[in-house]
């Protein structure tokens, strides 16, 4: 069975609210100006002329057999929901709203905005497979506190005056359609079971807050929904949530056709996270949750349409949904690069969905093939994504498993490098090139995760929860988005600057099986200055009896200046009494042995205020190399080891 949760961790559902981190991170990536409205082109035969309205996904609540049949946890989703039924419903109002203006934190909205959007889903789905009718009532209860709230709008979105809240404005975000096809789903499951007053109010309000808006966008009101023009995951993510909405909503076959003939025109955006490789710059998290929306989008038209609107046959999409088995070092563990929080995963629904439709068993490796056992609902799940991949058939067999050393994403700018054999953990790592303008992104070109069994000792610490700060001008203040918080150098007491051309080049590349080399060239992301020439190289040795990541880094100023270097880690470290380094994250560990001519200190910096999800907390420890010098040459290599670090000792 195909596991089917898409699931959001907390902090990731507060990602979602985010736009694209450019050097200007919260300005659409459009030209000055009001945009017009898209340019709509006719779907040309009807593609729906067969569909009955209203369309959902998933089988009516009165459909015994089909509930039956669905490969769900049954005992966990009702004991889920019967535990929530005995917990007060969640409390948010314009209190709760206006904090994030005062304080910044999306928290005190986010929350119950999120249980809100959770139990309503759950007690949908547990409303399905039981049949009861106490799980039917605290859906339209979980409904109702919903359809009651004065917008849906997530307050990160809404302007300074608050007009959304104030009812002087109804737009579309993230938080909307999330929000409005959620609505939708438990609708189309519940049906019969809904009073019809209460199902009028429903449709009523689904269409005034995600269908109208957009409508009255397509007509040329250029103050609504400007996410048509971004570059990013709300293409895909609010054209998803429109069209789900409106199958189940609108009355009218003419109205959904000109709304999918619209998201038609720029869905196409939502790609722009990808490079033409399938990396996604955004990390994994993101591909999740915008290219996951894509996808369900894509399916839903193909059901809805009997196929006739196909956004699985555009050639990007192979590429995309091959990201992440080609992104991951060992089984799910992949590089918390750019704003994606560590440890998130790729997800099994979304892959297994792909494998199905694209009739390609790879996109769905042997890890995720959990055959026996049936999919759970939790935390950050949505019903419409888990009714979709519950209903898709199986992907074909995997008649062997697809394995590669190492892959490179050459427009992407990132290299995983494994060990040769399926299994082996012992040591794997991701190396980061690319440039400081990526979508979501840190300033972090050279930066690189060194993973050890299920951890990464040395690694990218990934995205803080996001704040008022995330994507304003405070935004590279913060040295988990600037590069004091990465694995890359301080060059004459200057971090890396932001932009595009703020690049890496590749300057040698040599893959053989006992060892990979990659070299780059990062002059060009640092500030002129002194700098003459900065030169980094990755070599990845598999050696059976001495695996090791090697990294060399080779500096030339014009006059004498100062190197320093940083690594970072999630867990303990101290210094040896031979002079190496132990980094130790769970039950694993590296040491790192330095090679420098020049004497240097190490140093800590626990980086005050910051705040990462998880309760997990960042630790910098540094390399200083104080004399100044015209040139040099450090290298560090790093050995998995099995004695582990015995505490955070301090600075030195």
């Amino acid at each position: 069975m195909r596991p089917l949760v898409f699931i959001l961790a907390s902090a990731a559902l507060l990602a979602a609210g985010a736009r694209q981190a450019t050097k200007n991170p919260s300005a659409p990536a459009t030209a000055s100006g009001p945009a017009a409205a898209p340019a709509v082109k006719p779907l040309g035969e009807d593609p729906f002329a067969s569909l009955a309205l209203p369309y959902g996904v998933g089988p009516r609540v009165s459909d015994r057999a089909a509930w039956g049949a669905l490969p769900l946890d049954r005992a966990q989703i009702i004991g889920s929901a019967a535990a929530e039924l005995a917990k007060p419903a969640p409390v948010w109002g314009e209190a709760e709203y206006l904090a994030y203006f005062s304080t910044g934190s999306r928290e005190p909205h986010g929350k119950p905005f999120r249980d809100r959007l959770h139990r309503a889903g759950l007690f949908t789905l547990a409303a399905g497979l039981s049949g009861e009718d106490r799980f039917v009532r605290a859906a339209v209860a979980e409904m109702e506190l919903i359809l009651s709230e004065p917008t849906w709008v997530i307050p990160a979105h809404d302007g300074k005056k608050q007009e959304n809240l104030r009812g002087q404005v109804v737009d579309i975000d993230l938080g909307v359609v999330m929000r409005a096809w959620t609505l939708a789903t438990a609708g189309w499951v519940l049906d019969e079971k809904l009073a019809p007053e209460f199902r009028s109010r429903l449709k009523t309000e689904l269409h005034r807050r995600s269908i109208a808006p957009y409508l009255r966008r397509l007509d040329g009101d250029n103050s609504l929904c400007k996410w048509v023009f971004w570059q990013g995951n709300w293409n895909a993510v609010c054209h998803a949530g429109i069209i789900g909405a409106a199958l189940y909503a609108s009355p009218d076959r003419a109205e959904i056709e000109r709304i999918v003939a619209g998201m038609q025109a720029t869905i196409e955006k939502s790609f722009h996270g990808h490079a033409e490789d399938g990396y996604c710059s955004e990390g994994i998290m993101y591909h999740n949750y915008g290219f996951g929306h894509y996808a369900n989008l894509a399916e839903l038209l193909h059901r809805a349409s009997r196929g006739a609107v196909d956004l699985f046959a555009n050639p990007r999409i192979r590429a995309i949904a091959a990201f992440p088995t080609r992104f991951e070092v060992f089984d799910q563990r992949f590089p918390s690069f750019a704003d994606t929080p560590y440890g998130s995963r790729a997800q099994r629904g979304l892959q297994s969905l792909l494998a199905y439709r694209l009739n390609d068993p790879t996109l769905l490796p042997p890890a995720l093939r959990v055959s026996e056992k049936p999919y759970t609902y939790g935390d950050g799940s949505l019903i419409y994504d888990t009714l979709l991949v519950a209903t898709t058939p199986p992907p074909p067999p995997l008649e062997s498993a697809e394995w590669s050393p190492r892959h490179e994403f050459t427009s992407g700018g990132v290299l995983i490098v494994r060990p040769l054999a399926p299994g082996d953990a012992t040591l794997g790592a991701a190396f980061k090139g690319g440039h400081n303008a990526e979508l979501h992104n840190h300033n972090d070109v050279g930066t690189y995760a060194i993973a050890v069994g299920d951890s990464f000792p040395v690694t990218d610490v990934g995205s803080e929860i996001y704040s008022k700060d995330s994507f304003n001008e405070n935004r590279y203040k913060r040295p988990i988005n600037n590069s004091r918080g990465h694995n890359v150098p301080v060059v004459d007491g200057a971090l890396q600057r932001e932009g595009r051309d703020a690049a890496a080049r590749v300057l040698r590349r040599e893959f053989s099986p006992p060892e990979d080399l990659w070299e780059l060239d990062l002059t060009d992301c640092y500030p002129a200055g002194k700098l003459v020439s900065l030169r980094r190289e990755f070599r990845y040795v598999r050696d059976a009896a001495d695996p090791r990541v090697e990294i060399t880094d080779r500096f030339e100023f014009s006059s004498p200046a100062t190197y320093e270097n940083a690594f970072m880690t999630l867990g303990a470290w101290e210094k040896r009494p031979d002079g190496s380094l132990a980094f130790t994250h769970g039950r694993n560990t590296l040491v790192l042995s330095i090679s420098a001519a020049a004497p240097f200190t190490v140093t800590e910096d626990a980086l005050t205020g910051q705040n990462l999800p998880n309760k997990l907390r960042a630790t910098r420890v540094g390399l200083d190399f104080p004399a100044p010098a015209l040139r040099g040459e450090v290298r560090y290599v790093f050995r998995p080891s099995t004695s582990p670090a015995a505490a955070r000792t301090g600075a030195r």
